[in-house]
């Protein structure tokens, strides 16, 4: 069985789950330039609110500043596209297939539930987050998304058509390979 199928396979361990939050929580709080929250000790449910917490109160300290929001944007693309585009290389990922059973496996460690077409149409039917977030703070984060499934799946863009906190029943977005320039 190769890495990426014993992957899949298996469940996360908790002590799994929790690391990677605490990554999620550290690259995020680099992208927006502030200290994270404090997460130590916790269970992975109360690590994730206080994320949520700490996303949905640094986007407001953006106030509404379309360079400072957009500054935040590209480096949690960034940052999330890196740290995924590791673990493509680390399980061998080389299909959109592959790609997006790990994104699965991925976002249900942080509450969403997520399911996608082979034509990169995605579907996030819950989301953790949505409790917590409004419109503005769900689309700064998002670029969360577009980093993450990029890194798995090879370059490309996330666009939203719909999303929970817009008050639709899940949110709902397509990714799209970027082809290489001739």
């Amino acid at each position: 069985m190769t890495l990426l199928g014993a992957f899949l396979k298996g469940e996360i361990p908790p002590f799994l789950r929790r690391r990677a939050i605490r990554r999620l929580v550290r690259l995020t709080a680099v992208a927006f330039g502030s200290p994270p929250p404090e997460v130590g000790g916790m269970n992975a449910g109360a690590m994730l609110q206080a994320y949520a917490y700490f996303t949905r109160d640094e986007v407001r300290r953006l106030d509404h500043d379309a360079a400072r929001i957009a500054a935040v944007q590209r480096r949690l693309y960034g940052l999330s596209s890196a740290w995924a585009s590791w673990y493509r290389r680390v399980l061998g990922i080389s299909h959109w297939e592959a790609a997006a059973a790990v994104c699965r496996k991925f976002y249900g460690m942080i509450g969403i539930d997520i399911e996608s077409t082979p034509r990169g149409e995605i579907t996030f039917r819950s989301c953790f987050f949505s409790r917590f977030y409004t419109r503005e703070t769900c689309e700064v984060v998002s670029a969360l998304d577009g980093g993450m499934i990029a890194g798995l799946a090879g370059e490309g863009d996330l666009t939203f058509t719909s999303r929970i906190t817009e008050g639709a029943p899940c949110c709902r977005a397509c990714f799209r390979h970027r082809r290489p320039e001739r």
